[in-house]
C-alpha cells in the first residue's frame, strides 16, 4: 500500500503511525495478555480502483471483527474515509467482499470501533 493510505488507514484508525499485520501474521488476537510489538489489526486483502483504496482486514480485542474501510482521493491528491463497516465475517474473494458489502453485512453502526 501506499504511504498515502497507510497514513489514512492509521488516522481513521486513531493509530500514531501505520500498523497492520500482513494476512496470516500474528497479530493481537485478544484483549487477554498483549504481545510487545504485533499489531491489532491484520489485513485480510486490499485494493484499488481508480482513485478509490479499499482495505479489509481483522482486528482482534474481546471479540475478533471484520471490517471494510474505503477511501477516495481528492483534489488535492489526499486520501479522504469515505464509508467504513463491520461485519462478523471475512471476505475470501474480492467478489464475496463485494457481495456481503451490497447485503448489509458490512454495517456502519460501530463508526468509532475500528
Amino acid at each position: 500500500m501506499p504511504a498515502t493510505v497507510r497514513q489514512a488507514f492509521a488516522t481513521i484508525t486513531a493509530e500514531l503511525s501505520f500498523a497492520l499485520a500482513d494476512p496470516g501474521q500474528k497479530f493481537q488476537v485478544t484483549d487477554e495478555g498483549v504481545y510487545r510489538g504485533l499489531p491489532r489489526r491484520r489485513l485480510i486483502f486490499a485494493g484499488v480502483h481508480g482513485d478509490e483504496w479499499f482495505v479489509h482486514y481483522e482486528r482482534g480485542g474481546l471479540a475478533t471483527g471484520y471490517y471494510v474501510r474505503l477511501f477516495k482521493v481528492d483534489p488535492h491528491n489526499q486520501l479522504q474515509f469515505v464509508w467504513g463497516g463491520a461485519g462478523r465475517h471475512a471476505a475470501r474473494t474480492l467478489d464475496q467482499l463485494r457481495k456481503m458489502v451490497v447485503a448489509g453485512q458490512f454495517s456502519d453502526d460501530m463508526q468509532n470501533y475500528w
